[in-house]
């Protein structure tokens, strides 16, 4: 009889220097991470709009590292980025350009 899907296996543990090599060692998936993110701020500036110019300057590109992953982020430090992004959606149309030409599909209603 089959197991339900409810059943634990057990707990994951992941191998963190597995992880840490895969991230920041001869694979280059960091770098892969820092071109795209490159390529995302790229456009997000060439489509943000400009009125005092405070926004546009702001976009930046933040890493983290932790033990088993690594987290690549275009973020805006305008005070008035949240209105901006609200009235635009100048980050999510740069991500979704960028996706697409990727191949990838990305956005609302995607599977």
């Amino acid at each position: 009889m089959a197991k339900s899907m409810d059943t634990v296996v057990g707990p994951i543990k992941l191998n963190t220097a597995t992880m840490k090599e895969l991230l920041h060692g001869g694979f280059g998936l960091d770098a892969v991470l820092r071109a795209d993110a490159e390529k995302v701020l790229a456009k997000a500036r060439a489509i943000a709009p400009v009125d005092t110019g405070a926004y546009l300057a702001s976009l930046h590109i933040e890493e983290e590292q932790h033990k088993s992953r690594m987290v690549v982020k275009i973020v805006s430090d305008d005070r008035k980025a949240p209105l901006v992004e609200f009235q635009t959606g100048t980050l999510t149309q740069a991500l979704q350009s960028v996706g697409q030409t990727k191949g990838h599909k990305m956005g609302k209603g995607t599977k």
